[in-house]
């Protein structure tokens, strides 16, 4: 039986942890449904059906059969404009499939096929992919995962993409967090303003 401990979510507080042969005793005695939702250590979501039959594949959706190897949780911290994955905004579900990476947003998905995903690196708790655009560029997208941990994951499942190299760091940046951009900014124009009242004073 797998040791590893899930948390419950329970009214939108964590309780737990609890391994899976406790899990599996509690949804016999009917203390949870097939549907609640348990956190597992990278901070993926799954419910208890997930759990203890593994993830369905899409067969009912698509009527192919798509092996599911990962589900991650996320979202979409940057982004360039120009490529196969749109520029999402919330809470987004990221799959490894058997040939392909799903992403899946409230009301669209995409697929990418993981030969298209050139480049991947974690750092920190964001996961930094390099995807093959229609014209042969890369476009660059930073998704923001649950933990570290979720970010190391996500990049291992792609094991064909290759970190990136000093060329393609130089060429397209570092993909950064809509957040980093705003702050920084946020600190020029407050340095600006301090140079600035300064200047005045001596002015005067």
């Amino acid at each position: 039986m797998d040791d590893t401990l899930y948390h419950l979510l329970l009214e939108g507080r964590q309780v737990g942890p609890y391994d899976k042969r406790t899990i599996v005793g509690m949804r016999q005695k009917n203390t949870l449904a097939d549907g609640s939702v348990l956190i597992g250590p990278d901070g993926r979501k799954l419910t208890v059906e997930e759990l203890i039959r593994g993830p369905r594949d899409e067969f009912a959706l698509t009527g192919t059969f798509s092996l599911i190897k990962a589900r991650f949780d996320a979202k979409l911290a940057s982004s360039d404009r120009h490529g196969p994955l749109p520029r999402y905004e919330g809470d987004l579900e990221v799959r490894v499939q058997e040939d392909i990476l799903r992403v899946a947003g409230k009301d669209d998905r995409v697929k990418i096929a993981l030969k298209d995903v050139v480049h991947a690196r974690a750092r920190d708790q964001f996961a930094d992919l390099w995807l093959r655009t229609d014209d042969g560029k890369l476009q660059a997208a930073s998704f923001e995962m649950a933990s570290p941990q979720a970010a190391s994951e996500l990049v291992k499942w792609l094991s064909g993409a290759t970190p990136p190299t000093t060329a393609v760091l130089a060429e397209k940046g570092a993909p950064m967090p809509y957040g980093i951009v705003i702050g920084v900014a946020g600190a020029v124009i407050a340095i600006v303003l301090v140079v600035i009242v300064l200047f005045g004073a001596r002015v005067r």
